[in-house]
């Protein structure tokens, strides 16, 4: 069955049988979508999981937000990889934090410069994206991540680590997770279902410790009091219904395709352009030329610096041309001869 019937046979099913979805959910989630997704991590964390670490979020972008109010204050210094989501980048400079950037290449993370500027200015909690990362799709390599923690764990910083889809694995590699590497041990553990499921289901979690799960209930009251209850509802269903490893294969061939479409019409389109490393995921950036600028500037409040040097291409959606006329609009960047 295609995952879009999938879907409609779960809807169809929620509004017919179960009359609690026109109520209100609880701040710290549906018990039994916490259940669920502590069976889902006991397996994918090599990790046993208890629900009451978990508390459902409206998204990843809700769970940044209120993770970086419970660990950080306006003036605090943070740290992130650089380039990273501009949905972190606008969270940090909404909230007032000075954001210490660590670069990053197709290897992963800067090490010697993490552990500099760590040592030097001590930052509350570090956002890192290691598997699939967005917006470039590269991913650490686990001796890297080992090497990562061995520095996280001498100056004993809080690491927020965000993993939207590492299940969108296009290699035979097997990418650790921090949280299991480090076995728990000062990692708050970011997942979400959109990526799997839907976009539009904007249901995500935490996890973490029972002391930050109990500050982070205060700050959900006070920013939204609860995640749908009918949304959190519908996720339930269908992880109880249905095999989301079917679904992820599907998905992972259908991406996979379209990045190689999207190469080639690009590699055929521009000269010079390349592409990062992507590994899995949903994104990779088409590199632009250095000696070619924008030409209108970035918004720094909502990207950092670097974004001027490439776009990202979403491999979810075969959206060639749109990128063939993003990069024309933004860089004119000179076409490849047909002769």
């Amino acid at each position: 069955m295609i995952q879009e019937e999938k879907i409609k046979q779960c809807l169809r099913e929620l509004v017919d049988t179960d009359s609690d979805i026109y109520n209100y959910a609880t701040p710290k989630g549906l018990k039994e979508l916490r259940v669920n997704i502590a069976k889902y991590l006991d397996k994918k964390l090599n990790s046993k999981v208890n629900e009451n670490n978990i508390l459902i979020t409206s998204g990843s972008q809700q769970s940044i937000y209120l993770l970086s109010r419970v660990l950080s204050n306006q003036g605090d210094t943070i740290a992130s990889e650089e380039p990273t989501f501009f949905g972190a980048i606008a969270v940090f400079k909404e909230i007032g934090v000075e954001v210490l950037t660590v670069e990053i290449n197709d290897d992963g993370i800067n090490l010697n410069e993490l552990r500099e500027k760590i040592s030097s200015s001590h930052p509350k909690f570090i956002y890192v994206v290691p598997t699939f990362h967005n917006p470039t799709g590269i991913s650490w390599d686990n001796t890297q991540r080992k090497d990562f923690l061995k520095i996280i764990n001498e100056y004993g910083v809080t690491v927020i680590e965000d993993d939207p889809c590492s299940e969108l694995n296009y290699t035979d590699d097997d990418f650790k997770t921090l949280y299991e590497l480090n076995e728990g041990k000062n990692i708050i553990y970011l997942g979400t279902f959109s990526k799997l499921i839907c976009p539009s289901l904007s249901v995500g979690y935490i996890l973490a410790d029972n002391a930050i799960i109990e500050r982070l209930y205060e700050y959900k009251l006070l920013n939204d009091m609860n995640t749908s209850l009918f949304i959190q509802k519908f996720v339930n269903l269908y992880l109880e219904k249905y095999n989301i490893v079917e679904d992820i294969a599907m998905k992972k061939a259908q991406y996979q395709k379209n990045a190689r479409l999207i190469k080639e019409k690009l590699s055929n389109e521009f000269d010079n352009i390349s592409f990062s490393n992507m590994r899995g995921g949903l994104f990779m950036t088409v590199n632009i030329p250095k000696s070619v600028q924008p030409t209108s500037p970035y918004d720094t409040n909502h990207y950092d610096a670097r974004m001027q040097d490439f776009i990202r291409a979403d491999v979810s959606k075969a959206n060639i041309d749109e990128l063939v006329d993003t990069i024309n609009i933004k860089y004119k960047l000179k076409k490849r001869s047909t002769s």
